[in-house]
């Protein structure tokens, strides 16, 4: 059987490469900058939810938050619910809430889904996302708010 060498060229060519990049080639961190259409946006400030009943006895979920109204770049804020499922892969567009003239803005969810509870209770998560009015900027998503809805 034959055996193969390298190339003593080859080999002095990789050692130079391997010590340039260890000693040189790497950098320190460098901060990753925020881009802009996160804060271009008001974000979503105390997002909470209320569980009740409607006046015709319905189950209803009431979500309530508050935004910088400082920041005027608002247009509608996007609504987004799983039920019983915590990926936020699961998670799927429920509805659009528009700015509001005055006040804070609000959401009531009487879904079907929470009227017909076979079990103790219901997990229901949401979360709020703002859509700018200049630029059509999408802004940062709230956390996500776990909700149980009981029976």
């Amino acid at each position: 059987m034959k055996r193969t060498t390298l190339n003593p060229l080859v080999v002095t060519c990789l050692a130079g490469l391997f010590s340039y990049l260890v000693g040189a080639g790497c950098t320190g961190p460098v901060d990753v900058v925020d881009p802009i259409h996160l804060s271009f946006v008001p974000e979503v400030l105390e997002l909470q939810a209320q569980v009740g009943s409607t006046s015709a006895g319905k189950r209803r979920v009431l979500l309530t938050w508050r935004y910088d109204t400082l920041n005027t770049n608002i247009r509608t804020w996007d609504i987004q619910r799983s039920i019983n499922d915590t990926t936020i892969a699961s998670l799927s567009f429920l509805d659009f809430v528009r700015k509001p003239a005055l006040g804070s803005p609000f959401y009531a969810d009487s879904s079907s889904q929470f009227q017909g509870i076979q079990s103790d209770s219901l997990d229901v998560y949401y979360r709020v996302i703002p859509n700018g009015d200049l630029r059509n900027y999408v802004g940062r998503p709230s956390a996500i708010l776990h909700v149980i809805v009981p029976r």
